[in-house]
């Protein structure tokens, strides 16, 4: 073989070797769990998918899947499909007899996920249905505040504008009491202000 034939083989070799290698470091997708401990009893894994561009520095971790787990065992899980989500969020009652799901952005209702610390296989799923509020900020009114000390009922508000008759623009925060067992909600008062930078409400 002359030793041009042999450089042109060689050099092939090497490109196929870096060809290789970027796809096993850029198009072939990595994965790691991350575990967030929720509660003593509780806790949280989430999926990301790893994915590393051709520049220095630039990894991208996408949330895939969650799983909450009680007591070692799975009770609730979902797949994440669109690249923008941020998952869900979790809030654990004091007594941990329940949890609290919702939304990153509000998207759709919360619900309340009631654990059988008897049996966790007979974990059920209470939906709180919202009232019709007008002027709220998100498609879904209410935001998770508090849960109770005891954890039979927990605080959602809802943030939003209105205009009054006389053309004032308006905010106005609601904090809604929503019972744990029922996700029944109930307002416990509203409050109000001129509209501005910076909001300040009283607890």
């Amino acid at each position: 073989m002359k030793r041009s034939d042999k450089i042109i083989v060689l050099l092939t070799i090497v490109l196929v070797g870096c060809c290789l290698a970027y796809c096993v470091v850029f198009v072939v997708p990595w994965y790691d769990t991350e575990e967030k401990v929720l509660s003593p009893r509780t806790r949280l894994i989430e999926k990301r998918r790893i994915r590393r561009r051709p520049l220095p520095g630039c990894t991208d971790r996408l949330l895939v899947g969650q799983t909450l787990e009680f007591e070692g065992r799975t009770v609730w899980s979902a797949r994440i499909r669109g690249s923008g989500e941020f998952g869900e969020g979790f809030h654990v009652s004091p007594n941990e007899r329940f949890v609290v799901i919702e939304h990153w952005l509000h998207a759709k209702p919360i619900v309340i996920l009631k654990l059988d610390t008897s049996s966790v296989d007979k974990a059920k799923i209470v939906t709180v249905n919202a009232p019709r509020i007008d002027g709220h900020y998100y498609a879904y009114p209410f935001g998770f505040v508090k849960w109770d000390d005891d954890s039979k009922s927990f605080t959602v508000e809802v943030t939003g504008t209105y205009v009054k008759d006389s053309g004032q623009f308006l905010a106005y925060r609601e904090l809604w009491q929503v019972q744990a067992d029922s996700g029944k909600a109930q307002r416990l008062r509203r409050q109000e202000q001129p509209r501005q930078e910076k909001l300040k409400w009283e607890d």
